[in-house]
């Protein structure tokens, strides 16, 4: 395992926090430990471990309310989580899987099989949420997955595409050094005009939000504003003319969507709109069905 790795085991039992405290601190993990439900879900919020080792029965809280807990944040919807049940709990194995479980290990387990659950569910983990590896936002497949996710459930949502105007032309003029600052800077404001909602990066200068239907509004003046505010402070000094931020977003307000491709393509369409029509400040558009609102 990886000596950087940060492992939450939720388990009122001491004897076996004891035990996966010893066997995985021994592999070079950093191991954080909870004695119910309420405890973990605060841990995995605040401490962001790479993986959450849950046992099902804790009081207060239990297993299956903090896999919910988990799944519902933004900040938490994709960590790795591992169910520990006992042997004859098909049921309860069966349930956290549908409920967004990785993986589970039965007890008693066996130190080699669970380091290697712990491992594989990892190694998909990674695979799957394809972050890109400059801002470590999650990649196209996880955003793709959020907006599904959705419109399955009939959850109403706004989809944002965000785009650094004239960027290409900075990077030239300034070099890829910057550009990438920029990029990060960009990433590290988008997650805070988000709050506890969802962020992605599409790649390049490019990023996806996707919020609630009735908070869109909010969060996207947040952004433009917070982008305008801090945008001379990511260029360099000779910087003649500050980088703005063009964001299209399609939302359910008015109108359903069938599929994220539909989704996509009309929070595209209205990024396109604003880049085709340049201004002094960065801006956000709507697509209102029939109409379009830029601001």
């Amino acid at each position: 395992m990886t000596a950087a790795l940060t492992v939450l085991v939720a388990d009122d039992e001491p004897g076996v926090r004891e035990v996966l405290r010893r066997l995985l601190g021994a592999s070079g993990c950093r191991v954080l430990c909870a004695a119910d439900g309420v405890q973990a879900l605060a841990l995995a919020r605040d401490a962001s471990p790479d993986i959450v080792l849950l046992d099902l029965n804790m009081p207060g809280l239990d297993g299956w309310g903090v896999l919910r807990g988990l799944r519902e944040g933004s900040r938490t919807r994709l960590l790795p989580v591992i169910m520990l049940t006992s042997a004859d709990a098909m049921a309860d194995r069966i349930g956290g899987l549908e409920l967004g479980a990785d993986d589970y290990v039965t007890k008693p387990f066996h130190h080699a099989e669970l380091k290697a659950r712990v491992e594989g569910v990892l190694r998909r983990h990674r695979r799957s949420l394809a972050a890109n590896p400059l801002t470590g936002l999650p990649g196209n497949t996880a955003i793709e997955d959020e907006v599904e996710r959705r419109i399955t459930l009939g959850e109403p949502f706004a989809l944002f595409h965000a785009d650094i105007d004239r960027f290409k032309a900075f990077n030239d003029a300034h070099g890829f050094a910057a550009g990438d600052r920029v990029i990060v800077e960009t990433a590290a404001l988008l997650r805070e005009a988000a709050g506890e909602n969802f962020v992605g990066h599409i790649g390049g200068d490019d990023y996806a939000l996707v919020t609630g239907a009735t908070d869109a509004p909010l969060v996207a003046q947040r952004l433009v504003t917070l982008f305008d505010e801090r945008a001379p402070g990511m260029t360099p000094s000779a910087t003649t003319r500050p980088l703005t931020l063009s964001v299209g977003i399609a939302t359910t307000t008015r109108r359903s969507f069938a599929g994220y491709r539909q989704a996509a393509t009309t929070a595209s369409e209205m990024k396109g709109y604003l880049k085709a029509h340049p201004a002094a400040l960065s801006r956000f558009a709507f697509d209102r069905r029939g109409g379009r609102e830029a601001t």
